[in-house]
């Protein structure tokens, strides 16, 4: 080692080619520089090669943009089973074939199982199949009668069944004269779990209406490759009173508004689902508003002024909205302590506040107070969520004035007011009544979700 070039002594990605004693080959391709492998040492290159019996080992190209495309049994065409570090093939290629010169006679020849190298949980079962190959390792329909034999695990009519420790287990195929092998890979510990949804889909968190059933599903994985398993396997509970799990269901039967988590444990890992139970507020029922207020406290965004009311029709309180407005853009944390002399430090709506002034959103009435507590006017309103659309990701073009003039009592408006009425005017968060903007007016709660639920989730 001390005659390498240490110009590639370090970690990258490798394509090697290593001898056997008996003259057989073995060509590696190792990715690299991604998080999901280093590459290798020259010297772990080395001793990877020779721990696999090869006396003679060459260092090929750096192998960040080598791809290894294999003929797999029971495959159509070549299938790629690498990750190229460079992520695709490059332009101007130079290509490594591995031939035969045997005819191809049609004939099985060699058994494989389709799950050859597959991880599997023990105590897990998995369904065999037998594939073949003829005299030139072309793809031929296997025999009806193979037989499957294992050396720790056991095999009943093409089923396999994992031993309850882990470490590799040599598959034994055989039919009529033609054999083959395979190696299946038993686990007890796994890298990942994840639960999913009906469709697939990942899933951590659910709102789900009273009554509403969920059939999760959960998959590991170890190394970066898929590990089978039973669906006895998992242990599903509920924390909370938020419903119950039987048969592989989970039923919803909490008391509206309760939460809590859907947890499934397996090969020592554990993923949680957060389950919200949907609520409604008694004075919402049938209210115009009332999608608008479910949407919003469902997303945290929002509450009630008891636990069971939402005063709809009561007026908007400044630092409120401004604490909602703070919620719906993540709760930052604010570099500062408010500057207002009339927002105390604990107040449950003090960080918003300090986040709205250092982000230009909330100004004061003046003399250094902020009147946390006072009614929000309806253009107060206007320009609070006007100067925090950046902050919530929305995007949007300012409104011109004339769109202004439509309403009755448009001159009422301050002329601070007037960009971001226009403003929501265009966007359609903002529609005015009868009487027109009422700029002066008190918002109410029911007008200030439908303002920030159309702001938020527009279409």
């Amino acid at each position: 080692s001390d005659k390498w070039d240490g110009s590639i002594l370090s970690p990258n990605p490798r394509t090697a080619l290593g001898v056997k004693p008996d003259g057989s080959v073995v060509f590696q391709v190792m990715d690299g520089r991604s998080g999901a492998s280093r590459g290798a040492t020259l010297e772990e290159l080395a001793l990877d090669l020779i721990s696999q019996g090869c006396e003679t080992v060459v260092n090929l190209d750096g192998g960040g943009s080598s791809i290894l495309r294999l003929r797999l049994p029971s495959s159509e065409g070549f299938t790629t089973v690498n990750r190229p570090s460079d992520g695709a093939e490059r332009v101007v290629c130079s290509y490594i074939l591995f031939v035969t010169d045997k005819p191809a006679d049609g004939n099985a020849r060699r058994l494989f199982a389709k799950e050859d190298g597959a991880y599997i949980l023990a105590g897990s079962s998995l369904t065999l199949t037998a594939v073949a190959t003829d005299s030139a390792l072309r793809n031929v329909k296997a025999p009806g009668n193979v037989s499957f034999s294992a050396e720790r695990g056991s095999v009943l009519s093409g089923v396999y069944t994992a031993p309850m420790t882990a470490g590799e287990d040599k598959l034994s195929l055989s039919s009529a004269g033609i054999s083959g092998a395979a190696t299946l890979h038993v686990v007890t510990a796994a890298d990942t779990l994840e639960i999913r949804n009906e469709d697939g889909k990942a899933l951590s968190a659910a709102i789900l209406e009273q009554g509403e059933t969920l059939r999760p599903s959960a998959s590991i994985s170890l190394h970066l490759r898929p590990v089978t398993m039973d669906a006895g396997a998992v242990r599903w509970s509920v924390e909370g009173e938020v419903g119950s799990i039987e048969d592989g269901v989970f039923t919803a039967d909490g008391a509206p508004g309760a939460e809590g988590k859907l947890v499934a444990e397996v090969a020592g890992k554990r993923s949680e689902v957060t389950i919200k139970l949907a609520f409604e507020f008694e004075d919402m029922r049938g209210h115009w508003a009332a999608e608008y207020v479910k949407r919003l406290y469902e997303a945290g965004i929002v509450g009630g002024v008891s636990d069971t009311r939402f005063s709809p029709d009561g007026s908007m309180k400044r630092g409120d909205f401004v604490l909602m407005l703070h919620r719906a853009a993540g709760s930052p944390e604010p570099g500062a302590e408010a500057s207002f002399t009339d927002v105390q430090q604990t107040a449950y709506y003090a960080r918003a506040v300090a986040w709205a002034e250092e982000a230009g959103i909330a100004q004061g009435r003046g003399e250094g107070v902020f009147r946390p507590d006072g009614t929000l006017t309806r253009q107060e309103g206007f320009a609070f969520l006007f100067r925090s659309l950046a902050a919530l990701g929305v995007g949007y073009t300012q409104g011109d004035a004339a769109l202004l003039e439509v309403f009755q009592d448009a001159s009422e408006l301050s002329d601070w007011a007037q960009a971001p009425a226009a403003t929501l005017v265009a966007m359609g968060i903002v529609e005015g009544g009868i009487s027109g903007l009422d700029p002066n007016g008190a918002l109410t709660r029911a007008q200030m979700a439908k303002m920030l639920a159309s702001a938020l989730y527009r279409s």
